[in-house]
């Protein structure tokens, strides 16, 4: 048994330990990608249980709206939750800038912030 919760331990570390590496330091990048799509999030409650001074408790999560674009940028595709104007702004096909990250080993793009594209930054 002790095996058994070393090999836990160790594939629980080498998981974190992955994620650190692909992840950690990485440049944030310029570009400007395209709308493929988008979709709302809707508002949702939920709710958690929590043992607080010797009594339980359930205790309401309230989870926001949210409204998220698909874009390709950089050869991939990716999500970025945005804000209601520029939600309801973007139609497949246009353009928007955004600040990304590539993670290293797995290529994963990670969308920082999207805003409308300015004339001054078409390419």
């Amino acid at each position: 048994m002790p095996w058994a919760g070393a090999l836990i331990l160790l594939g629980v570390f080498g998981y974190f330990g992955f994620q650190a590496i692909d992840a950690a330091g990485l440049a944030d990048q310029s570009g400007i990608a395209a709308v493929l799509g988008k979709q709302i999030t809707p508002f949702k409650k939920t709710y958690r249980t929590d043992y607080i001074a010797g009594r339980t408790q359930v205790i309401p999560q309230f989870v926001p709206e949210r409204y998220v674009i698909r874009l390709r940028v950089d050869n991939g595709e990716a999500y970025a939750v945005v804000d209601r104007d520029l939600f309801d702004a973007a139609r497949d096909g246009d353009r928007v800038a955004v600040t990304y990250q590539r993670t290293r080993l797995t290529g994963k793009i990670r969308i920082l912030s999207a805003r409308p594209e300015k004339a001054s930054e078409q390419l």
